[in-house]
């Protein structure tokens, strides 16, 4: 969940081995691991979140995440994408998933 609401939807395994947006990937990669030496630095996601006080009102128009995404392009600023089933039983809100090609 982003912004309260839901980003991305999928079978624990699926979401793990196969993350789209890039929210997803972000919280992830900030996971601490074994192999990273001690007392490291997670990743973190720049920027700051969407003002909690303001979630019951109407959010900026365009994604929620696009302030935050490294992914971000024109079409995420204009329209927030639908959460939809992009692929059998793996759902996600991104206009430009991981792994697409059309974007970094």
């Amino acid at each position: 969940m982003y912004a309260g609401r839901i980003v991305e939807q999928a079978p624990a395994a699926r979401l793990f081995g196969h993350v789209r947006m890039p929210y997803t990937q972000a919280l992830l990669e900030a996971i601490p691991r074994l192999e990273r030496p001690a007392h490291a630095l997670l990743p973190v996601i720049g920027g700051r979140p969407p003002d909690a006080a303001t979630l019951g009102r109407q959010l900026p128009a365009g994604c929620p995440f696009a302030p935050r995404c490294r992914r971000v392009a024109g079409d995420c600023l204009a329209a927030a994408p639908p959460l939809a089933e992009h692929e059998p039983g793996h759902r996600w809100a991104c206009w430009h998933p991981v792994g697409a090609a059309d974007a970094g």
